[in-house]
């Protein structure tokens, strides 16, 4: 029996979509870690960051539904290629507007809604590339290739309870994001952010290998892009929201409701037998 990195070294696609992608994710944390400090920079105000942040997502759900046709249509590969200069060119612009010292919540606006313009033609594409390029053995071996709670996921060849999985992993990443407030250093803040990816993951992986069993290739744009739009649609209200609540009660606070309804929602959904009973 072949081992898991002997299985995906014998892919050449995966082997190249995992680098090209692992590059332009990189590039994506670096965006978003800077995005809210030029936010606060230019107005200081977490209802500001609210806005900003559902402008972003308000082209990705006006063309999601039209979007995961296209990638259906055309080649994925190109159209995440496309994207992907897109977007370096518009991060690029938005550095030498930065040094040019001519941010503002205006441009910052424009930025996000081109950039999630960009990210809705990106996601349903590279979903359908995954789909095609991960073969049943490297779902199995690399399991949607997280780091940790992937690895363990992918460690054997069919999980039961797979509800249980993935619930079990959004109900840590609620009490991980709960356990933010009490951090006290920057170390406890790591480790506790760790906690919370794994949990997240652990969700994104059972939902993502089951899509692709489930799925034909040939659909599967357009199921990725009502996936997106349906788990999406409401964020953009959840954002002003957030910064809303976080001006009139302060972030803690707004970190404990939050993680809590979080909590309460998979509890809730877990309640259902249908969803209990998934395998």
């Amino acid at each position: 029996m072949r081992s898991a990195i002997d299985i995906i070294r014998s892919s050449r696609n995966f082997t190249a979509l995992w680098l090209g992608q692992t590059l332009s994710q990189f590039g994506d944390a670096v965006l978003w870690i800077t995005l809210p400090l030029a936010v606060f920079h230019s107005s200081s105000s977490a209802l500001e960051l609210g806005v900003i942040m559902g402008l972003f997502m308000l082209p990705q759900i006006v063309l999601l539904p039209f979007t995961g046709i296209l990638a259906d249509r055309v080649s994925r590969i190109r159209a995440m290629m496309v994207t992907d200069v897109i977007r370096f060119a518009l991060v690029s612009a938005m550095a030498i507007v930065y040094v040019m010292h001519a941010m503002s919540p205006d441009v910052l606006g424009g930025f996000v809604l081109m950039y999630g313009a960009m990210e809705a033609v990106f996601n349903p594409a590279y979903s359908g590339a995954r789909q095609q390029v991960f073969t049943p053995e490297i779902r199995t071996a690399a399991g949607v290739g997280a780091i940790a709670s992937a690895y363990i996921y992918g460690r054997r060849h069919m999980w039961q309870r797979r509800a249980y999985i993935a619930y079990g992993g959004l109900a840590i990443n609620a009490l991980a994001i709960l356990g933010l407030s009490f951090a006290r250093a920057t170390v406890h803040l790591m480790i506790v952010m760790a906690i919370a990816s794994a949990g997240s993951m652990m969700f994104g992986v059972v939902w993502e290998s089951s899509m692709q069993e489930l799925v034909a290739p040939e659909a599967y744009g357009r199921a990725a892009s009502l996936d997106y739009f349906g788990s999406w649609v409401m964020l953009p209200v959840g954002n002003i929201l957030t910064g809303w609540l976080a001006g009139k009660i302060g972030g803690i606070h707004t970190i404990w409701a939050e993680s809590i309804f979080m909590l309460l929602v998979t509890i809730v959904t877990m309640a259902v037998p249908a969803v209990r009973r998934f395998d």
